[in-house]
């Protein structure tokens, strides 16, 4: 688990960042300004530091060159959180040596986008100098072939399609074949799916936990997607099959297209990962093509589980109860227990947060009670 150091003066801005962080999986710790800052870094030894600029006591500026002079923290990733009329500050943080900044106000989505990006870099850069192979360089190899299929589609003056492919059905595999076979299962799904090279995909690369991406070249798409898309799920549908057992597994494929979405290679793959969310949502086993609504989508969804997941932490949850009679006993039947919380600007909520691959709400808890 990655360790993210947040050093914010804003109490709001600091809660939201960590809460947000914190949902994502990382281990997340906060200080109020540059002086609390330093000191966190120097006991914790981060992964990843964000930092705002202006700030008590020590700037984000002085805080990051502090860190820079010290060698335990002199490679950590730095990113900077600016406001508007602070970008020439951000740019001479960037002459500082920070990685990267983002403009307040930002997306959630944007933030989570830069730390996973500056992770990864790190991983790679860790990867190489140890002379191993890791998912990482995997994932740094497809970027590469990404790019230069980018770059033949424009000097060919064809369409180039990014694919983002989730594996449906990990749990139903623990179950049928056990937890081991887990591993032995994604590996042989790889194997398939590199076969699909034949089928006109170029680039196929495996990001872990069940997840793919994929490059095709040519004008096909959109039109003729079924027929694009059929061999991928098809090799998915067969039998994984262990120690006598079987299991069928399915797949939902979330697609952007090069010029038609974006140019920029980061870009199109994000795009691709929110249509690919989209599918998800909706419970769907299939593919979908990126459309502008699914960005603000994405982020509205995730700044609401955020915000969700904040309340479960500081306890904020209240359980409300409903019973629901049979009319012709005049008996209670059910006792509905409906999670609520108060938004803060919606007011009273109830926590209705929907399984991906089910149309049922997750939070909903029946309680049956005998005649």
């Amino acid at each position: 688990m990655s360790k993210i150091l947040v050093i914010e003066d804003s109490p709001e801005v600091r809660e939201r960042i960590v809460a947000s962080l914190t949902f994502e999986g990382f281990d997340v710790v906060d200080a109020e300004d540059g002086v609390a800052g330093l000191q966190a870094a120097r006991e914790i030894d981060p992964d990843l530091i964000i930092c705002d600029i202006l700030m008590p006591r020590l700037d984000g500026h002085a805080t990051l060159s502090e860190l820079r002079k010290d060698s335990s923290t002199a490679g950590i990733p730095f990113i900077f959180l600016s406001a508007k009329s602070q970008v020439s500050d951000s740019r001479e943080g960037l002459q500082l040596g920070a990685d990267d900044y983002l403009v307040k106000p930002f997306a959630l989505k944007e933030l989570i986008a830069a730390v996973k990006l500056r992770l990864r870099r790190r991983e790679e850069l860790s990867g190489s100098r140890n002379g191993g192979i890791s998912d990482a360089a995997t994932r740094r190899d497809f970027e590469s072939e990404f790019g230069e299929a980018l770059a033949r589609g424009k000097a060919e003056r064809v369409r180039v399609a990014v694919f983002m492919i989730q594996i449906i059905g990990m749990e139903r595999i623990r179950r049928t074949l056990g937890g081991e076979a887990v591993e032995s299962v994604l590996a042989e799904a790889k194997t398939r799916l590199s076969a699909l090279q034949n089928s006109g995909y170029e680039s196929i690369c495996s990001l872990g936990e069940g997840k793919f991406a994929a490059v095709l070249v040519g004008n096909s798409l959109p039109m003729a997607a079924d027929k694009v898309c059929a061999p991928l799920f098809a090799c998915l549908s067969l039998p994984f099959e262990r120690d006598g057992a079987g299991v069928n597994l399915a797949a939902a494929a979330g697609i952007a297209l090069c010029p038609t979405h974006g140019v920029d290679r980061e870009e199109l793959i994000a795009r691709a990962d929110a249509a690919l969310d989209a599918v998800s949502e909706k419970g769907e086993m299939g593919y979908r093509f990126y459309t502008g609504e699914l960005e603000s989508r994405a982020s509205q969804r995730h700044d609401k589980t955020a915000s969700i997941f904040r309340a479960f932490q500081d306890g904020k949850f209240e359980m409300r109860y409903r019973v629901e009679v049979e009319c012709r006993t005049q008996r209670p039947k059910v006792i509905r227990c409906v999670p609520t919380w108060r938004h803060p600007e919606r007011g009273l909520d109830r926590c209705t947060i929907t399984n991906p691959w089910s149309r049922k709400p997750a939070y909903w808890i029946n309680f049956l009670i005998g005649h």
